[in-house]
């Protein structure tokens, strides 16, 4: 995904990093979260929580011995999304099933978290995101708390690009 924006140092401003930030972001959104439904663990992990209190989730009390342990209800279904990684074998594709959570959605960029190397080709943007669109599956996730990030940007013929060069983070930019 290629995203560009304006041309020079002084034509890179907060709205366009919070644009191009959020248009990134959209490649890993929604978040999600997989489930074996047959480990132990799992069991343990879910029980007790509002998945199975709502009916999203049940445990299937004599499964047989490769069949899973847990069950989805068909709401439950509405959130299941296809792997984000490609399963190794068809067991995992089977057992691990992977449900959205929620959108990550750019809600802060600071003027003063704006940094642009001395050359002026290359900016660090430290920026704050936070959870929309929260589905039921959103109890599971780890990292609830509005979160902080870094998106690098280099300066290219075409204007400004979030860039996936290590080399920017490198020039050792600080806030």
């Amino acid at each position: 995904m290629l995203l560009v924006a304006c041309h020079a140092k002084n034509d890179f401003s907060k709205e366009q990093a919070k644009t191009l930030i959020q248009e990134d972001l959209q490649a890993v959104n929604p978040a999600t979260i997989s489930i074996n439904s047959s480990g132990e663990e799992s069991l343990d992990y879910l029980k007790g929580t509002k998945l199975v209190q709502d009916g999203y989730i049940t445990f299937v009390t004599k499964p047989g011995m490769f069949d899973p342990k847990i069950s989805y209800s068909e709401q439950a279904n509405n959130f299941l999304v296809p792997p984000k990684v490609k399963p190794r074998s068809e067991a995992e594709e089977k057992y691990v099933k992977e449900f959205r959570t929620a959108d990550m959605v750019v809600s802060e960029v600071n003027d003063d978290d704006i940094k642009f190397t001395e050359d002026g080709k290359q900016v660090v943007v430290k920026y704050t995101y936070t959870w929309s669109k929260k589905t039921p599956f959103f109890e599971l996730q780890r990292n609830k708390e509005d979160q902080t990030a870094k998106a690098y940007f280099k300066q290219t013929d075409g204007g400004w690009i979030i860039s996936k060069d290590p080399s920017v983070a490198q020039k050792r930019i600080e806030f």
